[in-house]
């Protein structure tokens, strides 16, 4: 098509989970996913780029409490069932 690079064939994605480098990398294999993966485990990377939900930190101007409130259809489903808190 175009004489440009074609960006969706030369880049891969980067995942950092929480977990250790070990489980995902049994997790990687057991997927058959070749695209790299990295741990942050041990380390302050989620909260020094603020994405983590631990303790009082914000994502997105939101704390983890904020986040975890069902919202839209959800809430509604919610507080329609009867023997569950709303």
């Amino acid at each position: 098509m175009g004489a440009g690079p074609a960006f969706h064939t030369k880049s891969l994605p980067e995942i950092v989970p929480r977990a250790p480098l070990e489980k995902i990398e049994a997790y990687q294999a057991k997927k058959g996913w070749r695209f790299p993966w990295y741990s942050s485990h041990g380390s302050d990377f989620n909260h020094d780029f603020g994405v983590t939900l631990d303790g009082s930190s914000t994502y997105n101007y939101r704390t983890k409490e904020e986040w975890e409130e069902p919202k839209g259809r959800a809430a509604a489903v919610r507080a329609a069932r009867p023997g569950f808190p709303a």
